[in-house]
């Protein structure tokens, strides 16, 4: 049993139009249990039910709030709307449900108003961010039952791949899911229960968005004031998922063999240094892919076919005045996306960081999640794709060395650059499972809250202090709850690095975190002066003192020589050591 005390509750407001809407979040500090979602406010039975759900197996609830109805009312452009928000996860439901309450054609609706209903979708399927959803909905047992997916004669209806119903129980009494497992022991357990078909129409509702994104969805549906017929239906469904846990949550580790896929989400890198990493990674057993990190530029054809170079974008060859990113952002998304989604390779390595890789975050909101987990390898700017990763599905990845930029890298270079103190195997052994934990020790306490920590257990999250900056407020954010942030950076002058820990310290992101563990600070990627490093540690140790959470140092993850690697959202332990302050992380 979880005790109250360990219960967390937040709200988010979005606002839609000129409307403002709540999403509350109540969940338990143990980060374990089930997702719940909670669309319409006036099923309040569900809601309440689900609140005590969470003391007994832990989880978390996501209920919006809209003024105690059902649906959704927002004002744009002058003009009250309606929307179901179990009908807002398609473009098509969004239509037809905007223009049955407005009782007009649905080609009428503006696109713009419809846009903004699915962003405000996407943005509460961002916040949720899991693989696998329970939706609790309360019914009255009359226009809507379970006798609603069947025909007249008895037959299955339309979308429904199978359906048990059980003439002892009540109809308004039932699961519906896509979990295949999940439908066959509720069935043996005489539940009644409707399993969705694969080419279920879209209508709109977060039962079909979740199957198009590969989240392992059930809804939980039962009459409104049933208490007895809510708890059984909501016990059964954490009864199943506990003892079967069947969507694992970690990627798979790699043997001797297995294939590794390069790519390039954000600057341009030396083309001649692809066959220096292939060479290098090859030598340590792994098959290399350079295919998803091709650059959309040669020596003689600095721009890229797609018509960038009227968008004032430049490329590589033009790092004088350009951007130099390594390709365009429709293509830079298509390539890590084809990455990802591979199924004959078993991880994804970020050739180097630079810049350009938050460009990428819009363009993936919307993108089914994979079923299958594969780790991404980068730091710098890989922060925003790491935080997509972690925050949004719910992935583990890797804080750690660059392809470009490492030990055996720089040692066929001859470039006195990032991390040239660090090797590849830091990485390599990960991926191999050769450990199962990483140990650090000696993090130096910055502040008395620090001083004070006997162990926290927690998950890392975050990355480049600038990346975590901009990611602040933005459907990307996503929660510090049981997270302890870790921060890095470079280029910043101290008052510029005194601007975004103030960021941090203002921010919610900030202050709800477990804890802080501040990497390297440089200005310069080598040789910062005495003077830079004394007024960015000034600068640091200010930040501590003024903010309520414990912060520590360890300056070996970041852009200086040493960069060891940092697993992102991974179970975590920092704890006192004697006199000292350790860290102990799991690989995956």
């Amino acid at each position: 049993m979880i005790k109250q005390n360990d219960i967390i509750k937040e709200e988010l407001i979005y606002r839609l139009g000129d409307t403002d809407i709540k999403l509350n979040i109540t969940k338990s500090k143990n980060n374990e249990g089930l997702i719940y979602f909670h669309p319409h406010e006036d099923e309040t039975t569900s809601r309440n039910l689900a609140e005590q759900i969470i003391l007994r197996f832990g989880g978390e609830l996501y209920a919006l709030h809209h003024n105690g109805e059902r649906l959704i009312t927002f004002i744009m452009d002058k003009k009250t709307w309606l929307i179901d928000p179990n009908r807002m996860f398609s473009n098509d439901g969004i239509r037809n449900n905007l223009a049955k309450y407005a009782k007009i054609s649905k080609d009428t609706i503006p696109s713009h108003i419809v846009d903004a209903v699915l962003y405000f979708a996407y943005w509460v399927s961002g916040v949720i961010s899991a693989g696998r959803v329970c939706a609790i909905h309360n019914n009255f047992n009359k226009n809507y039952n379970i006798l609603s997916y069947q025909n007249d004669d008895g037959t299955k209806a339309n979308g429904v791949k199978d359906i048990y119903i059980n003439e002892n129980n009540s109809t308004g009494n039932f699961i519906y899911t896509t979990n295949a497992t999940l439908f066959a022991m509720a069935k043996q357990n005489g539940i009644n229960t409707v399993l969705q078909s694969d080419d279920v129409e879209d209508d709109g509702s977060y039962a079909v968005f979740a199957q198009k994104h590969n989240i392992d969805y059930t809804n939980i549906e039962a009459e409104l004031y049933d208490v007895s017929n809510n708890n059984k239906l909501l016990y059964f469904v954490n009864y199943f998922y506990h003892q079967y846990d069947l969507y694992k949550k970690t990627w798979d580790i790699l043997k001797k063999g297995d294939l590794i896929d390069l790519v390039a989400s954000s600057s341009a890198y030396k083309d001649e240094d692809i066959a220096i990493i292939e060479n290098i990674l090859t030598g340590l057993g792994f098959r290399v892919r350079s295919t998803y990190a091709e650059q959309c530029h040669t020596v003689t054809k600095p721009y890229c076919d797609t018509g960038l170079k009227t968008r004032n974008i430049y490329m590589p060859q033009d790092t004088s005045n350009g951007l130099a990113y390594a390709n365009t952002i429709e293509n830079r998304v298509e390539l890590l996306l084809a990455a990802i989604n591979d199924p004959e390779s078993k991880a994804v390595w970020e050739v180097r960081g630079g810049a350009g890789s938050s460009n990428l975050l819009p363009f993936l909101l919307g993108v089914p999640q994979p079923k299958k987990i594969k780790p991404l390898i980068g730091f710098s700017d890989t922060t925003a794709l790491s935080m997509f990763l972690s925050q949004i599905w719910g992935w583990p990845n890797i804080h750690g060395a660059l392809a470009e930029f490492n030990t055996e890298v720089n040692n066929v270079t001859k470039d006195k650059t990032t991390n040239d103190d660090t090797s590849i195997t830091s990485v390599t052994d990960i991926l191999y499972g050769k450990i199962d934990y990483l140990t650090y020790q000696k993090l130096i306490p910055l502040n008395t809250y620090a001083e004070n920590t006997i162990q926290i257990d927690t998950y890392l999250i975050g990355g480049n202090l600038t990346l975590v900056c901009l990611l602040l407020g933005t459907p990307f954010e996503g929660s510090s709850n049981n997270r302890t942030i870790i921060l890095e950076d470079i280029g910043n002058t101290p008052q510029q690095l005194s601007r975004f820990l103030s960021q941090i310290n203002f921010s919610d992101f900030g202050n709800n975190a477990d804890a802080i563990i501040m990497g390297d600070f440089l200005h310069k990627e080598i040789g910062d002066s005495d003077e830079t490093t004394r007024l960015n540690n000034l600068v640091i140790n200010d930040f501590a003192k003024n903010i309520n959470i414990p912060v520590f140092r360890y300056n070996k993850f970041g852009h200086g020589r040493i960069n060891n690697p940092m697993p992102i959202n991974t179970k975590t332990k920092i704890y006192k050591n004697g006199d000292n302050f350790d860290i102990k992380i799991a690989i995956r």
